[in-house]
């Protein structure tokens, strides 16, 4: 982002809405030195506050970025600012694992592993031992366990990926950004993070999950989605028509 461009663009809208630096400082709940220094190109805001700024001025948050109104500029339905906390991404994880088709395809995929790895089990026991009571004693031993891996192949496969999660987790690797801003237009979500931008079609949205009425998970594929935490809707008039739009736009919107 250009400070420069950006600030100037600022300007322009504080003037053309007739409110001084002083008035944006107070809404913003900043010092009037900061809106200056924005202005000024010396420094530029945290991204919660370019929030604020594109709901005063009608703007979107790519257009404060850029310093410019879009040539074709979008229409935005809801604008959010979004906040996760690291327990709830492990909790997306956690749930996409249990709940969404690739995962469950593993699930099949091991259990047809196991399940090829007994037949030539029990063949190279038959090969070694005949038809014999040791044979028919091992094979049953070997049942048993496998009967009981099988019931808990799901869990294991959701170990395996919350380890894995956790530990690039704690080797600082950024899996998700804790702070972002998500604008949803007639066509597309756009979600801006303060290190990244990226934009999605409707059409591309696998599927919309409300679990346990506190999180909206808007799936782009069977591991990746924009998570949506219900606190950030100012009002459950607001969490409604956005449950609406969101279900015309992408199809049924699943609850968990």
């Amino acid at each position: 982002m250009n400070d420069y461009k950006f600030g100037n663009f600022l300007c322009e809208l504080r003037e053309a809405k007739g409110m001084t630096q002083l008035e944006l400082a107070n809404i913003l709940d900043v010092t009037p030195a900061a809106v200056s220094k924005w202005e000024n190109g010396e420094s530029k805001p945290r991204l919660e506050t370019f929030f604020k700024v594109a709901e005063i001025f009608d703007v979107t948050i790519e257009e404060l970025m850029a310093g410019e109104y879009a040539k074709e500029r979008k229409n935005i339905k809801f604008r959010l600012n979004v906040n996760i906390t690291e327990k709830q991404y492990l909790d997306f994880n956690r749930f996409a694992v249990k709940n969404i088709d690739y995962p469950k395809k593993d699930v099949i995929r091991l259990r047809v592993y196991i399940f090829l790895i007994t037949v030539l089990t029990v063949v190279s026991l038959y090969v070694n031992l005949g038809f014999s009571d040791e044979f028919i004693k091992r094979v049953a031993i070997f049942l048993v366990l496998l009967t009981v891996i099988q019931l808990y192949v799901p869990k294991i496969l959701i170990t395996s990926v919350m380890r894995r999660v956790k530990s690039q987790l704690k080797k600082d690797k950024k899996l998700y950004s804790p702070v972002s801003v998500v604008e949803f237009s007639d066509d597309c979500i756009t979600e801006i993070t303060p290190d990244d931008r990226s934009e999605v079609k409707y059409s591309s949205i696998k599927s919309v999950s409300v679990v346990e009425g506190k999180m909206i998970y808007i799936h782009i594929n069977s591991l990746l989605a924009c998570l949506i935490p219900v606190s950030s809707f100012e009002s459950q008039l607001k969490y409604n028509e956005f449950l609406s739009f969101i279900a015309e736009k992408c199809g049924e919107v699943k609850t968990y």
